[in-house]
């Protein structure tokens, strides 16, 4: 398989381009001359209420207008939408009810209504969020797929043919089951059956989950989509519950708290349920009765102020219980608001708003919208630019303004106008900082799903770029398994605002997925704020960055970053003075900036695979912050052994021992085995490496006096592993203040980074010297 990062796809009716470029990369579309025709055909049908499928307009807006035989078949493709649907051929499925996760067997039938002949044949293939390869070797296994005719004189030979696109791997071309026709004819009207045996299915709910087909009429015409129906996957069995409240509350003063009974993947549970009780400061508040309602509000909660105070939800047989999200006590109606700043709602899986958040911001990538498609969207809407490094990167734009003919950066910038438009620049496929709006643009995406950007947000910022930080859980990577809830934006609301107002003045954090609280201010201000250089008639002023951090895990440490470089920091995990040390931190990092600071996409990820030997014995082992179980694993092996396999970019991982009878005398032992990074993205300036096995020999006594860090060469990069003791008793609610009485420079900026025992993380958005706002 071969996996290509590209600007944007040609849709699966382009056959010609994937013939002449052997799979190879080939030009994103920025120089071809689109067909102007079929672009005001598409706008046409669409005011008519002709329904044109994502992948069609896709094709549509980047077809070469010279590409006269595409042309051809695109344009056929539109007029049997518009006069003639019925030879698109009709799909439909007899299935068990679907569930989230769950293996089921599905039987889809397909009528033509167009005859194939030899050298024609069926495309199978599945949404790039489905994290499945379909098979045909075997049929007991996972994910097989078998098509047969009715006809015993048809017979059909498997291929694969590349493909890319949401039927695909989005931005990464896939191998996709081809079925062609060898022997008979099909004519309108006769039927195929496609089986499925087996098939995981998605572990997102969805009202509109499809098993994408598409036929070709013979072997040298394209490929039309047939028209499907769509199957709804439900929610699966109870096995977790949230509890959530505000993250500032007022003594005495009712609040409402959230309660969200889910499947093992996070999606709502479809259940019966048992009787949950509400526990407030350890005794019992309130029932939920037994029932099959997955969300309940609970309202007239009020807490009176104290250190302990606590609210709980506990199931009637005690299975589930669960804390609620960090919260703290405070005297004015400021408020927390959790969401994502960036949902894909292209096509098919993803659409569904996520579970429990506050505001989600729904885009729409540029290939799959048109005028009227755009228009028809309600509510806050954005719209991703997406285009390679070479023009511009990807910007999200949040506006009702939409405009997707535009090639380069400098077009997009000029076309918009700065009281209409926020823009959200992407790390993952990086904004070309030579032609920024600052005017516009007022976000960097930080976090995009389990990747982290922290480098390329610098580059921004130190070049004068005011930005604050972003973070969405969406992420173009293929998918090795579920989805985690792996970043969140938190926007700081207050008294009278809501919360659009306040993103709007950049006043936001951003976590890893966890719903820490993190107030932090530099010289009174907010993130997202600036400071006066210097009072009128005085000195430099010092800076005083202070505040508070409320996590789900003990602190490990907090950061002072100012203008990129860690300043100052903060251990909060340290093991306390003649206290034996025995609980040891394993933490690897990988940096995830591009190849030594240049224009290109970002290093790709890379796996950690090994084992971690004591002279000690181990007691016990723990890994709180592996969620991605696709690629995350811990297991002792030996009573002084553990293997494990994580995985990072730009982002830490890593693991807990805890030793019994280790001394001055033992020596610790990490062993990783060679590999090789990811092959999710291409860059320009360094294919992905060969990464050398390593050994490395860590002893006691080294670890006593502080945290032992070894460098890791991979081809121009240095990863690092870091081991260390710390506290089992480090607090999750800590207070910190820095003052830095260095040279004030305009165009300083600041902000604070946290870590958790867990690796769990937070970043406030960045505090700015001087300087004033644009009008």
């Amino acid at each position: 398989m071969r996996y290509l990062f590209i600007l944007v796809y040609f849709g699966f009716c382009i056959t010609s381009v994937h013939a002449e470029n052997n799979g190879e990369f080939f030009d994103d579309g920025n120089t071809a001359i689109f067909n102007v025709d079929l672009a005001n055909e598409v706008e046409r049908l669409a005011l008519l209420g002709v329904f044109i499928p994502p992948t069609l307009i896709s094709a549509i807006s980047t077809v070469d207008a010279q590409n006269t035989s595409e042309v051809v078949h695109l344009q056929q493709w539109l007029t049997w939408l518009a006069e003639d649907p019925e030879k698109l051929g009709r799909s439909s499925y007899l299935n068990e009810p679907l569930v989230a996760g769950a293996v089921s067997n599905i039987e889809q039938t397909i009528t033509l209504g167009s005859q194939i002949v030899p050298g024609g044949g069926f495309l199978v293939t599945k949404h790039w969020e489905h994290a499945v390869e379909l098979q045909v070797t075997n049929s007991g296994e996972l994910n097989f797929v078998s098509l047969k005719s009715e006809d015993l004189n048809i017979r059909f030979e498997i291929t694969s043919r590349v493909v890319s696109g949401i039927h695909g791997g989005l931005d990464q071309k896939i191998d996709a089951l081809y079925f062609k026709l060898v022997e008979g004819e099909l004519q309108v009207g006769d039927k195929v059956t496609i089986e499925y045996r087996n098939l995981t299915l998605p572990t997102k709910v969805s009202d509109h989950f499809s098993l994408p087909v598409y036929f070709s009429v013979n072997e040298f015409a394209g490929l039309f989509q047939i028209q499907e129906e769509q199957l709804i996957i439900h929610g699966g069995r109870l096995a977790k519950a949230s509890l959530i409240v505000p993250s500032y509350i007022r003594a005495g003063i009712n609040f409402e708290a959230k309660v969200y009974l889910k499947d093992k993947f996070g999606n709502l549970a479809e259940d019966r349920f048992p009787s949950f009780d509400i526990i407030r400061n350890g005794v019992f508040y309130q029932r939920i009765s037994a029932g099959i309602v997955s969300e309940h509000i609970i309202e007239g909660l009020n807490l009176d102020y104290g250190s302990e105070a606590s609210i709980e939800l506990r199931s009637s047989g005690g299975g589930i219980s669960v804390s609620a999200n960090p919260f703290t006590f405070a005297n004015t109606r400021k408020q927390i608001r959790w969401g994502d700043t960036r949902v894909h709602t292209s096509a098919g899986i993803g659409d569904m708003p996520p579970v429990a958040l506050d505001f989600v911001i729904p885009a729409t990538r540029d290939e799959f919208l048109n005028t009227s498609n755009w228009n028809a969207k309600m509510g806050l809407k954005s719209w991703i630019w997406q285009k390679d490094v070479k023009h511009g990167g990807r910007h999200q734009v949040i506006s009702d303004w939409f405009q997707g003919d535009l090639n380069a950066q400098s077009d997009l910038v000029g076309a918009m106008l700065p009281r209409t438009a926020i823009v959200i620049g992407s790390a993952a496929v990086p904004i070309d900082d030579r032609s920024i709006n600052n005017k516009l643009l007022k976000y960097i995406e930080l976090l995009s799903n389990t990747s982290q950007f922290e480098s390329y947000a610098n580059r921004l910022l130190s070049k004068g770029y005011r930005l604050s930080f972003a973070a969405s859980n969406q992420s173009e990577l293929i998918p090795l398994g579920p989805r985690v809830d792996a970043a969140l934006t938190a926007v700081i609301v207050e008294d009278g605002e809501d919360w659009f107002s306040a993103f709007s003045k950049g006043r936001t954090y951003v976590t890893t997925g966890h719903r820490a609280i993190l107030d932090v201010s530099v010289n009174n201000a907010l993130p997202g704020e600036r400071i006066v250089s210097k009072a009128e008639g005085s000195e430099d002023l010092e800076r005083v960055i202070e505040g508070r951090v409320k996590g789900t895990a003990g602190i490990h440490k907090v950061d002072l970053v100012k203008n990129g470089k860690v300043i100052n920091s903060k251990m909060f995990s340290t093991v306390p003075e003649g206290e034996l040390s025995h609980l040891l931190k394993i933490t690897f990092y990988s940096d995830a900036n591009a190849y030594q600071g240049q224009r290109d996409l970002p290093r790709n990820g890379r796996e950690w695979l090994g084992y971690f030997k004591s002279e000690a014995k181990i007691k016990a082992v723990d890994a709180p912050g592996f969620l991605d179980s696709a690629r995350q694993g811990l297991a002792q092996s030996e009573p002084n052994r553990v293997d494990f396999i994580t995985w990072t970019r730009g982002s830490h991982s890593g693991f807990l021992v805890d030793l019994e009878d280790a001394d001055g005398d033992t020596v610790f032992e990490i062993n990783l085995k060679e590999g090789h990074e990811d092959i999710d993205v291409i860059p320009r300036t360094r294919q992905a490496s060969h990464i050398p096995s390593v050994r490395q020999m860590i002893p006691y006594f080294d670890l006593v006096e502080g945290p032992q860090h070894r460098k890791v060469a991979v081809n121009g990069y240095e990863d690092e592993i870091t081991l260390e003791f710390i506290n089992p008793l480090t607090k999750k609610d800590v207070n910190f203040r820095f003052v830095d009485k260095a040279e004030l420079k305009q165009g300083d900026y600041y902000y604070i980074r946290v870590q958790q025992i867990d690796d769990q993380m937070a970043w406030s958005s960045p505090v700015f010297v001087g300087g004033f706002d644009q009008p």
